[in-house]
């Protein structure tokens, strides 16, 4: 299991429809289970219930706007890759820098 804390960088955070649905797809993606939590509320991401509709929507629910700083806890197969690719989405700054993450 690994616990990270990470200040979100993503232009206007996850309250977007399209950062949650981008940040969902490398959530289910991932062979590992996720646990998001922002000010005490937090998102359990069971794989095998989990719709990736509903799932964003609990993510812009959490209200995540650049500067605010979540917690992930992953755990599962790769967690430290899972956690790296999270957090890679997370912390792009630039708008040149995230239009790139469509193309992976």
């Amino acid at each position: 299991m690994v616990i990270k804390s990470i200040v979100v960088r993503v232009p206007r955070g996850l309250k977007p429809a399209i950062n949650a649905a981008i940040f969902v797809q490398k959530i289910l993606s991932l062979n590992s289970e996720v646990i998001i939590i922002k000010d005490g509320k937090f998102i359990h991401v069971d794989k095998d219930i989990t719709i990736g509709i509903a799932l964003a929507v609990q993510i812009m629910d959490l209200g995540i706007v650049k500067d605010d700083e979540i917690t992930l806890i992953i755990s599962g197969l790769n967690e430290q890759d899972a956690l790296t690719d999270l957090e890679e989405f997370l912390l792009v700054e630039e708008n040149k820098d995230f239009a790139q993450l469509f193309v992976k």
